[in-house]
């Protein structure tokens, strides 16, 4: 949850609200620890309430992903109210947790739920540092963001883009094809579409001058037959096909922004004057390239502590549930 100006106030009076409420019970239990003759513990009256009040808070908190889940619990209140509440109500917990085993350990049951409760407070406080920086680093530093779930697919796009700018130039060139390519299909319906219009501007650039049919490139371009030793064609094959695609990108030195810009330098100078625009293309869809990784490393490590604090948080659950049949039983 991203903390926006708009959100400070409710968050303000949730804070002040929690700190109040945090306060007033630390008191009480500083009074009650002053005025006892032995150290409270989990069976002291208001020991047990504290921990009442925390398994409470602990079963609100994990309903936050049952609501998300079933459309039925939306009518109980606004998601950033709900998330509003699963932050401060967590931290809250906090105290009311230590106050209720009476600042110990105890056995290896508690110590354990109290390592669990702390592991899962931990991540859940990294999970929202993370969502306050990382949607802004990937705001100024993706200019061409897409949707998280479609960036396989935008990967086989501009591979397609980058195959068919090459075969402008080398009309026998072609990626290796990919296993399970998504767009396969599409790009030779892609190239039959193409050679279509390039034949269509043709004719009418014979019959009336200059063609008002915008290909991809120049029909001039699309004439040229380069060597498969050309630089650009080996460029390609060498570089272009695995950092192009999805599977072999990690082993592709392009990955390297500093070393792409010096490759894509040293082939400029080996080309003629008409196949540079060509390659300044290609550059662009390789910087997107990187820039869809990127976003992708960036959204895997906003959603990282996920895996962390769901799991943490179900054991949590588990144990809380132990730990109160033998509360009881042995109380």
């Amino acid at each position: 949850m991203l903390i926006t100006r708009s959100h400070w106030i409710g968050h303000r009076v949730w804070a002040l609200v929690t700190l109040l409420v945090g306060i007033i019970s630390i008191v009480i239990f500083a009074f009650r620890v002053a005025n006892s003759e032995s150290w409270p513990t989990g069976s002291d009256p208001y020991c047990f309430l504290l921990g009442v009040g925390a398994f409470l808070i602990i079963v609100f908190e994990s309903l936050l992903w049952l609501r998300k889940k079933l459309r039925l619990v939306r009518i109980l209140g606004k998601p950033k109210t709900w998330m509003k509440a699963h932050i401060w109500l967590g931290l809250l917990c906090v105290p009311f947790a230590v106050m209720h085993s009476g600042l110990r350990f105890g056995g290896p049951l508690t110590t354990a739920l109290m390592v669990i409760f702390g592991l899962v407070i931990l991540s859940g406080v990294s999970g929202l540092i993370l969502q306050q920086f990382i949607p802004k680093m990937m705001f100024q530093m993706i200019p061409h963001e897409t949707i998280h779930s479609q960036i396989p697919r935008v990967v086989c796009h501009l591979r397609n883009d980058a195959e068919g700018l090459i075969r402008q130039l080398n009309r026998d060139f072609a990626f290796e094809k990919m296993q399970g390519d998504l767009l396969h299909l599409e790009r030779v319906e892609h190239e039959a579409l193409r050679s279509q219009f390039l034949i269509e501007g043709d004719d009418k650039r014979n019959r009336g001058g200059a063609s008002n049919i915008k290909s991809i490139s120049a029909p001039t371009i699309f004439r040229q037959n380069i060597p498969k030793d050309h630089p650009l064609v080996k460029f390609a094959k060498e570089y272009l096909d695995d950092f192009m695609s999805l599977k072999k990108y990690g082993s592709s030195p392009l990955r390297d922004s500093v070393r792409m810009q010096r490759e894509f330098r040293k082939v400029r100078t080996e080309l003629e004057e008409s196949q540079v625009a060509t390659l300044d293309q290609l550059e662009k869809i390789c910087s997107e390239r990187n820039e869809l990784h990127q976003q992708y490393r960036l959204h895997l490590l906003l959603h990282f502590w996920l895996y962390v604090h769901y799991p943490l948080t179900i054991l949590l659950l588990g144990l809380l549930g132990v730990h109160i049949y033998f509360g009881l039983y042995y109380w």
